[in-house]
């Protein structure tokens, strides 16, 4: 899986590329950079930004809610994985 995948969900759920970069260790130019690299991968914009505020557009709130979902089922399959092995 694309780790700008795992960079955009975080990015969704805290709000903001600094949190999402302190949460991540990535500084917030970084950040920036690797979204801007996805939304140009998949020729779409997933985030509206201004000064003050981040926002989820359409697009990108659906493909966050089916990312979202995917990394929980991978940890969900790892968590069933792991427990059957111990």
């Amino acid at each position: 899986m694309d780790p700008d995948y795992i960079l955009f969900v975080k990015v969704a759920e805290l709000g903001s590329l600094s949190a999402a970069g302190r949460a991540l260790a990535i500084s917030p130019a970084m950040m920036s950079k690797r979204i801007a690299r996805l939304e140009a991968r998949l020729g779409i914009r997933l985030l509206r930004r201004t000064t003050r505020k981040l926002a989820l557009t359409d697009t990108g709130g659906r493909l966050y809610g089916d990312i979202a979902a995917i990394l929980a089922a991978i940890q969900e399959a790892e968590d069933r994985a792991t427990a059957r092995a111990t």
